[in-house]
């Protein structure tokens, strides 16, 4: 009786070892995962990061603006369309790239009015 109740109480403490084990190893994860996350976070907000989008930015409007007067002084429909066409695929690219903005860096004047008019 006194074997049995050893063999008990080992395969208990080797349970609840397990157990602890296991969940250590889930907080590792969940500890990494948030520091993952703040790094990340701290990324995205650094100067260099919103300044390169605001860079970013100001060439995709840029681009927006060129391709504008190329449509007002095309008369080939055919140019008209294909360049609607990369108008639509520049000014997706700028708004996603305004979206990544974290308002921690001064954003021009033109850009933000292009936002306020390009960007639902």
């Amino acid at each position: 009786m006194k074997t049995v109740g050893w063999v008990v109480g080992s395969l208990l403490v080797l349970v609840a070892l397990a157990g602890i084990g296991i969940g250590m190893w889930h907080l590792g994860w969940f500890i990494n995962k948030a520091d993952t996350n703040k790094q990340s976070e701290i990324y995205n907000d650094s100067f260099q990061r919103q300044n390169a989008l605001v860079s970013t930015l100001s060439k995709n409007v840029s681009d927006v603006s060129a391709i504008d007067v190329q449509i007002a002084q095309s008369d080939s429909p055919d140019v008209k369309v294909t360049l609607k066409a990369q108008r639509k695929a520049i000014v997706s690219q700028a708004c996603e790239t305004a979206g990544k903005l974290t308002g921690t860096i001064t954003i021009p004047a033109s850009n933000q009015a292009f936002i306020a008019k390009e960007c639902p």
